[in-house]
């Protein structure tokens, strides 16, 4: 049995558990047809090894249940030096959250064929594998419909774990857990293999959408391992703060935000591109970043802490508008860390004249404020690295001729870099 952490916070609905005494359910069960239990007139979930459960929680049956609390002993008040030296050393429930305690395993109380897991008492869902031993940070990705969040994400995903090119960070694991390779196979993985364009984040999917993060295994050298979150969000959903609230709430406390902007909202970019473009459902984006940036100050105890990146999205279609004017954001990061920060270093500038130049004034003016408050960088990212081209007699289909991701990686290290997760700059 190893060590755990004494108290975890649910990643799902931000709740306080003590870890061992969580509930744990089966994800793998039947609803058999006609199982009813008395009194009700809904199927219930049985586990697929026959066991017996002991209720069912969040629409899963439970293996095991914690017994009730004994009776608190009653203690005397304290006395009026012990609530000052309290309040001093901040003795309390904070305290618990760096202390650690025995694992009792979910196997002491289920079978495998089960496939136990803690859960949630608040929310009912199925906690993270190894949340007693890391620590979760959550990664918010943001971006008004069609920035390029979805195929940001595939990127990353094929970039930092099929193609290992986070080695050179010193990243010694960046895995994805099993439930989310398979969401990524079933959800993305047509992107590199068949190359299909990946269509927007439908947001009428988006009620479980804070249950479904790609979470990610991650550990730098000399660092101990963590839990990363990354969601996929219709920008449907985050252009309204109930939307936001209701099924987007992990953005309020995220760990790190990655805004997506995407180049076609920018006038002078697009109006020299070839072709026309719908922008019928145009958004300010510098309104979006505004819009998160004011949850995290609502929700966040210390949002200073929570580091921000910029990246512009379709670089592609930025070197296609500016023919000739030579960026580094288009070309592929060095393999020697040492230049790969300073092309970063660089790139943060280019971005940030690219947009004077274009008269974003406004995403400059949140820029300037954001710097006073949080950790910041520009960067350029292209998840596709051509444009889409519809299907002849398939207007739902779009297909690229080529893929040629580049720099999708960036914004992920600035934004764990400053969480003091990846090493620091060399020197």
């Amino acid at each position: 049995m190893g060590l755990i952490r004494l108290q975890v916070v649910c990643p799902y609905c931000d709740a306080r558990l003590l870890l061992n005494d969580c509930p744990i359910v089966a994800t793998n069960y039947e609803v058999p047809a006609g199982s009813f239990s008395a009194g009700k007139d809904q199927p219930v979930p049985r586990p697929v090894s026959g066991r017996e459960p002991h209720g069912v929680l969040a629409g899963r049956p439970v293996l095991w249940r914690p017994a009730p609390p004994r009776p608190a002993p009653q203690k005397a008040a304290p006395s009026l030096m012990q609530e000052l030296r309290d309040i001093v050393t901040g003795t309390g429930v904070e305290e618990d959250y760096d202390r650690y305690e025995r694992e009792h395993p979910v196997s002491d109380y289920a079978v495998y064929e089960d496939l136990p897991a803690r859960a949630c008492k608040q929310c009912g869902e199925p906690l993270p594998d190894e949340i007693g031993s890391r620590r979760v940070f959550t990664i918010g990705v943001v971006g008004t419909t069609g920035a390029g969040k979805t195929h940001f994400i595939a990127a990353l995903i094929e970039d930092g774990f099929h193609r290992q090119r986070l080695r050179d960070w010193g990243v010694e694991e960046f895995v994805p857990d099993e439930n989310s390779a398979e969401r990524f196979r079933a959800s993305y993985q047509s992107f590199f293999t068949e190359r299909k364009a990946l269509g927007a984040t439908n947001p009428s999917a988006e009620t479980d959408v804070r249950l479904r993060p790609m979470i990610i295994k991650a550990r730098f050298r000399g660092g101990p391992p963590v839990l990363l979150l990354i969601h996929d969000i219709a920008g449907e959903t985050l252009m309204y703060q109930r939307s936001r609230a209701r099924y987007a709430p992990f953005l309020s406390r995220a760990s790190g935000l990655i805004f997506l902007i995407d180049p076609l909202m920018i006038e002078p970019i697009r109006s020299r591109l070839p072709g026309e473009f719908d922008i019928g459902r145009h958004v300010n984006q510098a309104d979006l970043v505004n819009a998160c940036l004011a949850d995290l100050r609502r929700q966040q105890r210390d949002p200073h802490r929570v580091p921000v990146a910029i990246a512009m999205s379709k670089s592609d279609l930025i070197e296609e508008a500016l023919p000739g004017v030579d960026v580094g954001f288009r070309r592929p990061p060095s393999a020697d860390r040492r230049l790969a920060e300073q092309e970063m270093a660089r790139i943060d500038g280019e971005v940030r004249n690219l947009l004077r130049w274009a008269n974003a004034n406004d995403l400059l003016a949140v820029a300037a404020q954001l710097g006073h408050e949080v950790p910041l960088s520009f960067h350029a990212v292209a998840p596709i690295g051509y444009t889409p081209r519809e299907v002849p007699g398939r207007p739902d289909d779009r297909v690229v001729e080529s893929i040629a991701s580049l720099r999708c990686l960036d914004p992920l290290i600035a934004v764990l870099r400053n969480l003091r997760i990846a090493p620091p700059e060399p020197r």
